[in-house]
């Protein structure tokens, strides 16, 4: 695949280090039928990590990776997204989120220092999970970082963060150096079936 230019804004940076968001989304989905496009606070759910990444002040530039014609369509009308198409063979319902990972890491022409992974189905993430977060693990120098549910070390799928040539080395996030951010069970919530999503409307 030919390599995809990044249409570049001024980089931002955290600490001389540039950061892009990844924000994933297929259109089918096994357990709730269309997941990534049920409305949650007036919007389809694809659109607010999106949101927050465009917010952030850390993160440089974003890749939108769907199946879906008409949800690229409508990111890319509002949104500012690096131009790239997910393959078909990764828009399998057994795809590995690293090899969706890798995909975009090797097709993005510029090198960014970290990449942080954010799933549309956890909308009760805020934008200080997001900088926080981003801040901490350049602060501890770590190679990863997961967040988890206070008072666990159980992952709720909420932030995924990574240096990018050690996910390109290991293709994990889970390592020794690994980083554990902490949010409240209230907020951790995340969607597979319609009735996290009833919880997500009650907790907002």
């Amino acid at each position: 695949m030919e390599q995809i230019l990044a249409n570049f804004w001024d980089l931002i940076m955290i600490n001389g280090k540039t950061v892009l968001a990844i924000v994933p989304a297929r259109r089918g989905s096994k357990r709730l039928k269309l997941k990534n496009l049920r409305i949650f606070r007036g919007k389809p759910l694809f659109y607010w990590p999106l949101i927050l990444s465009e917010k952030s002040k850390y993160i440089d530039n974003i890749v939108f990776t769907t199946d879906s014609k008409s949800m690229y369509s409508k990111a890319k009308k509002n949104f500012k997204i690096i131009d790239y198409i997910r393959p078909k063979n990764l828009a399998k319902s057994d795809s590995l989120a690293s090899d969706v990972i890798l995909d975009v890491l090797k097709n993005v022409s510029f090198k960014f220092n970290y990449f942080i992974y954010l799933q549309p189905t956890s909308p009760l993430r805020t934008i200080r999970d997001i900088d926080n977060s981003l801040k901490m693990i350049v602060a501890k120098k770590g190679n990863t970082l997961v967040s988890v549910t206070e008072n666990s070390k159980k992952p709720n799928g909420m932030i995924y963060i990574s240096k990018t040539e050690f996910f390109e080395n290991k293709k994990s996030f889970y390592n020794k150096k690994i980083i554990f951010f902490k949010t409240p069970l209230r907020r951790s919530v995340d969607i597979d079936h319609i009735k996290d999503l009833d919880i997500a409307k009650i907790n907002y």
